[in-house]
C-alpha cells in the first residue's frame, strides 16, 4: 500500500507526505517534489518519450522500496543561503 496523503508548499518547497506498508508497520515519509522531479528527467532521457502518468507513479513507487530498503533519496539538508555572495571557487 502507498498512498500520497498530504502536499505542503513552502517557500516553493513542494513536499508529499506519504503513507506505505513496510512489513507489518506502517510508515509515514515526507518526499521533496524536486528530488521526484530530477529522477522523471532521468527517466524521459532514457526513455526518449514523453512522460507519462504512470511513469511518474513508478518512480514514487521506487522511493518508496528505497525507504523500505532504508535507503533514502537525498537526506542531507544544506542551508545554501549563507553562501550568497561567497566565492566558492578555491
Amino acid at each position: 500500500m502507498i498512498k500520497i496523503t498530504q502536499i505542503d508548499v513552502a517557500h516553493g518547497d513542494v513536499k508529499l507526505t506519504v503513507q506505505f506498508s513496510d512489513g507489518t508497520l506502517t510508515r509515514t515519509e515526507i518526499i521533496r517534489l524536486q528530488d521526484l522531479i530530477d529522477k522523471l528527467k532521468i527517466i524521459r532521457e532514457i526513455l526518449g518519450r514523453p512522460l507519462k502518468l504512470q511513469d511518474v507513479k513508478e518512480v514514487l513507487i521506487s522511493i518508496v522500496n528505497e525507504f523500505r530498503a532504508g535507503k533514502q533519496s537525498i537526506p542531507e539538508q544544506f542551508d545554501l543561503a549563507a553562501w550568497i555572495g561567497v566565492d566558492l571557487e578555491p
